[in-house]
């Protein structure tokens, strides 16, 4: 993984090998430069070879308090990445014992981080730094708090703040309960950094291989399901950032991840994504950039034009204006249920079994589906019946990923009701479904700007 700044042969900071920086050991009498993930053998090299006892506690103290060089480092590190995000500076590379020059911000040299002439490279190491055991005995001053940060990404929308600002209280919390370590605190977010800045989703909660398995789970049963399942599709949950507010933008990465992975669709989505899965603050950018260009004027008036770095929920009118402005033909359905017509949307069941029986094969090429409903969206992958009943198959983003990996990876039957739907589990008044069909001709991008329901189904 490249660093925040330079190339892999000069990481300052690399997030996969752990911090690769230099401190000075803090046992008596050393004063040795030593590189921060061979900290605590050094340390302990010194007990095995000095004539006296090192106590636990000498030990400790020694060690904490070349950490605590580390974690200002890595404080100062972050606030620099940040400031180079917030001013839309591009990164420079760095090397050691030289600044990074950069407009408006101080140049900063790398001294610290400089490597003795007698380096050795660890090479290609998966090592990835924690803390000693001894790291609960605190040092004498706190770590600096990032609220001052948090505050001033706050954007409109329902709450206070958006993605990023989300984020960064959640670790924080985390930190101050205990969860995690002040030195685990910093690397986070240093991540996190990179990866709002790069635009491509880390894929922590992410799961792939869920229609794979599950057709090997809908065969454990006897008599056996009647099934059809959409084109590969990998299931997003909520992260930190977005949990309460972002299931559409869960549920819009759930169909880029399948169209990603589609011969008809994959060429215009790698035009605007190059085959990685966007952010949730890369598809809020997106659909300003939407709105600014046209697209759904009235939706975007209701919206306030802006959903950037804010918590405002988005609906089907919002998918279908994203895909629509990536080249992509989507269609937004209506389903509205009468007063009194009973407790299932028997419609919204038969357009999902159609839409899906269009294939000859049980295993489609079509993509998923986006379904809205007040308060929450899901993806649906597929249609099924067992014996009399219908079920739809849904991928939640409120669903845990650890629970669906766990299924995924026993292939049980587990993995189907986890997934399905009865017909009856559809009694909200009101369902909207976003549909792909196919690619918007160059020409008539113009006309696909305007989002309205192609049609209204009742009960």
């Amino acid at each position: 993984m490249a660093s925040l700044f330079g190339d892999e042969d000069d990481v300052i900071i690399s997030l996969q090998e752990g911090y690769e920086g230099w401190v000075i050991c803090q046992y008596p009498d050393c004063n040795q430069q030593v590189l921060i993930v061979q900290l605590e053998e050094h340390l302990l090299s010194h007990s095995a070879t000095s004539s006296d006892e090192i106590s636990d506690l000498e030990f400790a103290r020694a060690l904490q308090e070349s950490e605590d060089q580390l974690i200002s480092a890595i404080e100062a590190d972050y606030q620099l990445a940040l400031s180079l995000q917030n001013q839309e500076t591009t990164y420079t590379q760095a090397k050691p014992n030289t600044q990074l020059a950069t407009a408006d911000i101080a140049p900063r040299t790398y001294s610290s981080a400089a490597k003795p002439t007698n380096y050795q490279t660890r090479g290609n190491s998966n090592y990835s730094y924690k803390p000693s055991p001894y790291a609960n005995i605190k040092p004498g001053s706190n770590i600096h708090s990032l609220s001052s940060v948090t505050s001033s990404v706050k954007g409109k929308g329902r709450g206070e703040g958006g993605y990023t600002a989300q984020t960064l209280n959640k670790l924080e919390q985390q930190a101050n309960k205990g969860a995690i370590t002040s030195v685990d605190l910093h690397f986070k977010k240093l991540e996190f950094m990179e990866n709002l800045n790069s635009g491509k989703d880390d894929l922590n909660s992410c799961t792939e291989g869920v229609l794979q398995s599950m057709m090997h789970s809908y065969g454990l049963f006897s008599p056996s399901w009647s099934y059809y399942l959409s084109l590969d599709t990998p299931h997003f949950s909520y992260s930190l950032g977005d949990r309460g507010w972002g299931c559409g933008y869960r549920n819009i990465q759930m169909i880029i991840g399948s169209l990603l992975m589609s011969d008809k669709y994959r060429v215009v989505m790698n035009r605007t994504f190059n085959g990685n899965v966007p952010t949730v603050p890369r598809l809020q950018e997106l659909l300003d950039e939407a709105w600014r260009a046209g697209y759904d004027p009235q939706g975007a008036k209701s919206l306030g034009y802006k959903v950037r770095d804010t918590k405002t929920w988005i609906g089907a009118t919002e998918a279908a204006v994203l895909f629509r402005s990536f080249g992509v033909k989507a269609e937004v359905v209506d389903f509205i249920k009468p007063p009194g017509s009973g407790n299932t949307h028997a419609r919204l069941i038969q357009w999902v079994e159609d839409y899906f029986k269009r294939s000859t094969c049980i295993t489609t090429d079509l993509p998923p589906v986006y379904l809205q409903h007040s308060g929450h969206s899901r993806t649906i992958i597929g249609w099924s019946q067992y014996r009399s009943n219908k079920y739809l198959t849904i991928l939640d983003p409120m669903t845990y990923p650890d629970k669906l990996r766990k299924c995924v990876q026993l292939k049980e039957r587990e993995l189907v009701w986890l997934l399905s739907r009865i017909s009856s589990h559809f009694y909200k008044s009101e369902y909207q479904i976003v549909s792909i069909t196919g690619l918007i001709e160059s020409h008539k991008k113009e006309s696909y700007k305007i989002i309205s329901p192609i049609q209204r189904l009742t009960h």
